[in-house]
């Protein structure tokens, strides 16, 4: 057996509408698969990519600058699609493929590292903030992996 291939599409959806819960499945659907490049809207009244359910992600970290560090939980969105059979995982922009923290908060630890050459312990403070157990950063290393 086969695993189907799997793909991360950014909505331009604000994270505030997928902090509420799942966003409507129509107003997240990608227009295309990203995969296979079929239609994935209604074709005479069928849907190439057709709901697959939702994912609990986790998500640390400052959702935009300037914002504290927190930890939450949201929804993300999958659809299967009907021509190659892949599965679409739909979050909002600030999600990281295979990284917990949200995008502002990586890209915040970056600048702190390099632009103003702090220490990984100032670093890492200001990035979990009051987020209980979040891992350290490690020197950023993992998080320049695959870069």
């Amino acid at each position: 057996m086969t695993r189907s291939a799997f793909s991360i599409v950014r909505s331009d959806l604000d994270i505030k509408f997928w902090l509420d819960g799942a966003p409507d499945i129509n107003a997240v659907r990608p227009a295309v698969c990203p995969c296979c490049q079929a239609t994935g809207g209604a074709l005479g009244g069928r849907f190439n990519l057709v709901g697959h359910g939702v994912r609990l992600r986790q998500l640390r970290g400052p959702l935009s600058p300037g914002d504290p560090s927190t930890e939450r939980v949201l929804f993300a969105r999958r659809f299967r699609c009907r021509n190659c059979s892949s599965v679409v995982l739909v979050a909002p922009r600030v999600v990281v493929p295979g990284r917990h923290y949200a995008a502002p908060a990586i890209a915040g630890a970056f600048a702190r590292f390099g632009v103003r050459r702090e220490r990984p312990a100032q670093v890492e403070g200001a990035t979990r903030g009051a987020v209980r157990g979040a891992s350290t950063i490690a020197g950023g290393g993992r998080w320049t992996a695959g870069c």
